[in-house]
């Protein structure tokens, strides 16, 4: 994506949570360009990431191709905070 359209996507989305009050917002919302830099630079590392996870695991489990279980996985290892994380206390059900 680039940093254009990344801009117009953070603006509107600014815009949204002004209009339902979820921030506070007084006139027009401006962003700095190495603030949107930074935010895709982060964006894409995350998403990178969690893809390598999500591949280490796929292989692990002998498949072919990442699949839904995978990439859920891989998002679930990276949200759930503390020892839930370790999976030798997690009970999986089959696919």
């Amino acid at each position: 994506m680039n940093p254009i359209s990344l801009g117009f996507q953070v603006k509107s989305v600014t815009q949204d949570l002004a209009a339902t009050g979820d921030i506070r917002a007084e006139g027009d919302v401006r962003f700095k360009q190495s603030a949107i830099s930074a935010l895709q630079h982060a964006a894409e590392a995350h998403i990178t990431e969690l893809m390598a996870d999500a591949q280490d695991y796929a292989l692990h489990a002998r498949h072919e191709t990442v699949g839904k279980t995978d990439l859920a996985l891989a998002h679930w290892k990276r949200t759930v905070p503390g020892p839930a994380r370790d999976l030798k206390y997690v009970m999986f059900a089959g696919p």
